[in-house]
């Protein structure tokens, strides 16, 4: 086994499309594009789309988390 705690996948590519980034977050990808517009979130653009590394997702969501300015919702048991 791997020491890194990432899936392989993510390993393998580190820069994630924002809708792959969100899902796996938890966000909706205009959540992210805001987060970009605003310059809260390193991206790259190499023609149309945005890509992201999940770790720089990870650091801007815990700081947004602290500060009390992204709500995730979370499913409820049961249903």
């Amino acid at each position: 086994m791997s020491p890194s705690t990432e899936p392989p996948a993510l390993v393998s590519h580190p820069f994630l499309n924002l809708d792959q980034a969100a899902a796996l977050v938890g966000l909706k990808p205009p959540t992210l594009r805001r987060a970009i517009r605003h310059g809260q979130l390193i991206y790259s653009r190499p023609g149309r789309a945005y890509l992201v590394r999940l770790q720089d997702v990870t650091l801007w969501l815990e700081a947004e988390l602290r500060r009390g300015g992204v709500k995730i919702k979370t499913q409820k048991g049961g249903k």
